[in-house]
């Protein structure tokens, strides 16, 4: 991973914590659907600037990324879900709208990440 591509996840990261608390406060530590990511929490139209993303495909890809447990900012709950999308990220054209395949999925934020991120605010 590249140093821009760990700036988007950490970007993503905490535009995602700073919504949660103040739109779903709950979710801090409770789970949540992959839907509420991309649907309400963080959606790709309001926040693509802030996460330093230009194209819809990009704001895919850093999204499936950090499903896969990339930078270990959350984690899906599904292990099928999460090994099928480390899998399509290691092929040679990932298909970066599969995470709408899993978007019942819960998730979680990781704790230990989310201290991290709360202090830097």
């Amino acid at each position: 991973m590249t140093f821009d591509e760990q700036e988007v996840l950490g970007r993503f990261h905490r535009a995602l914590v700073r919504e949660i608390q103040t739109k779903r406060p709950e979710h801090i530590s409770s789970p949540f659907t992959v839907a509420e990511i991309y649907q309400n929490l963080v959606p790709y139209r309001t926040h693509r600037d802030e996460i330093g993303v230009e194209m819809n495909a990009d704001y895919e890809y850093a999204l499936l990324r950090l499903l896969a447990g990339e930078g270990d900012y959350l984690s899906i709950e599904s292990s099928t879900a999460r090994q099928e999308i480390r899998e399509e990220l290691d092929s040679p054209n990932p298909n970066t709208g599969l995470y709408r395949d899993f978007a019942a999925a819960d998730v979680r934020l990781n704790p230990d990440m989310l201290d991290e991120t709360l202090m830097e605010e």
